[in-house]
């Protein structure tokens, strides 16, 4: 949840760079709330904890993965807005095919080394679940979403993955819910609503009008 919350961050910066444009004081203040309640939720309401916090080399290659997912939700914004030949489900079949070759290698090596996997029946369920709706319907949805608002408007919801799954972790799991879990959902939803707080219908656009 804390490195999930560099993205709509990342995403700001790359607009910032790409299209000469600094974000609006809403915004801003919006950004900053949900960074905050992310925090608090990951601390468990400890603001001491942030100077306990150890990176890794894994933290790393995590973060390294968010600033490829926060460039590809501008570029992906950018190319729905300008109304592309190619349908959003068609660009989503064909980075799910590029993605099904560039691991087939790797998958040919497990094989070779360990056998042909024996998945059991709730292990196939699973794997229908993660293709169908976190990956399809989430991707099919999200493109939709920041065609809509742009990315930055569509990336400061990125802070609701911990709001989720604490509350999942409540349902499935047995987890209890705490005093600080309320106030970093307040403050997510606060700087969510914030940074929805705008004018400008296309918050990714290049070159916006001087009149918007």
């Amino acid at each position: 949840g804390l490195l999930n919350s560099a993205i709509p961050v990342l995403i700001v910066a790359i607009v910032a760079c790409m299209n000469r444009r600094a974000p609006r004081s809403f915004e801003a203040a919006g950004l900053a709330l949900s960074v905050a309640g992310v925090l608090l939720i990951a601390v468990h309401g400890d603001l001491r904890a942030l100077a306990r916090l150890d990176f890794g080399r894994g933290d790393l290659i995590v973060l390294a993965g968010q600033v490829v997912w926060a460039f590809y939700s501008v570029r992906l914004a950018a190319r729905e807005a300008s109304r592309p030949t190619l349908s959003l489900p068609a660009f989503c079949c064909a980075a799910g095919v590029m993605g099904l070759v560039l691991t087939l290698p790797v998958l040919g090596v497990d094989v070779a080394l360990h056998g042909l996997p024996r998945p059991s029946p709730g292990t196939v369920v699973g794997i229908l679940y993660l293709g169908a709706l976190p990956t399809l319907a989430a991707m099919l949805l999200y493109g939709y979403g920041l065609a809509r608002v742009g990315p930055v408007q569509g990336g400061i919801f990125t802070h609701l993955v911990p709001v989720f799954a604490a509350l999942f972790a409540v349902l499935l799991i047995g987890e209890r819910l705490f005093p600080f879990h309320a106030a970093g959902f307040a403050l997510i939803a606060g700087g969510a609503i914030l940074c929805c707080m705008t004018p400008a219908p296309m918050l990714s656009s290049a070159r916006e009008s001087p009149h918007a």
